[in-house]
């Protein structure tokens, strides 16, 4: 599907995606080597399913764990897949 390359804006509860998504829409989010506070991540070895969109951000489960898009390392790159 088509890919979407991040920006990344990072507020008080962490960095989240600039993006806007189709809130009907279930979107795949690839993580590149990028430590996340429920622990570490390889390149592209997970895939965190969106379960909300909005305008500013999304809200995506990882591991059964809500992390509001949170991610420990801003300056790493997410992107994402739509469909």
């Amino acid at each position: 599907g088509t890919q979407y390359k991040t920006q990344q804006v990072v507020g008080s509860s962490g960095a989240l995606l600039n993006l806007t998504l189709d809130p009907q829409k279930t979107y795949t989010v690839m993580v590149a080597q990028t430590d996340f506070s429920y622990g570490s991540v390889g390149p592209y070895s997970n895939e965190i399913t969106v379960i909300q969109a909005i305008p500013t951000g999304i809200q995506v489960t990882y591991n059964g764990s809500d992390i509001h898009a949170r991610w420990d390392r801003p300056e790493e790159s997410l992107s994402i897949e739509g469909g």
